[in-house]
């Protein structure tokens, strides 16, 4: 898991979705994410301010490995 001390340095995660956002300059991004519902819900809340990278679809890692296996 995150911790805490990991994150001091970090910059807030209002730079940091818009340093990703303003990537997204060509269409047919895709992003990938283990377990992707979290930054589904995180993207969503922010899709006023970055509406680029809350509409940019997600590939669930987890989802994937599911459906190979047969789970």
């Amino acid at each position: 898991g995150i911790t805490a001390e990991m994150l001091e340095d970090a910059p807030p995660a209002a730079q940091v979705l818009g340093d990703l956002d303003r990537r997204l300059s060509m269409p047919d991004y895709r992003l990938v994410a283990h377990g992707a519902g979290t930054e589904a819900l995180l993207l969503r809340a922010q899709r006023a301010q970055r509406r680029t990278l809350a509409a940019t679809p997600l590939i669930d890692t987890v989802a994937m490995a599911r459906a190979v296996l047969g789970r």
